[in-house]
């Protein structure tokens, strides 16, 4: 029903697949780079409070 309908809005087979496996990457890529971005934050603060202390 979903490659009927993609297919008759002009997509090839495996076009929206594509775009998701694209999209998918993109956004595991943030996600993990946000992820590191706020461990070393973390680390920091960690580490400034100890030496503060």
């Amino acid at each position: 029903m979903a490659r009927k309908n993609s297919r008759s809005a002009g997509f090839g087979d495996n076009e929206m697949g594509k775009w998701g496996f694209i999209l998918g990457i993109v956004f595991i890529s943030v996600a993990v780079l946000g992820g590191l971005l706020g461990l070393s934050i973390a680390g920091f603060a960690g580490l400034a409070g100890l030496l503060g202390a």
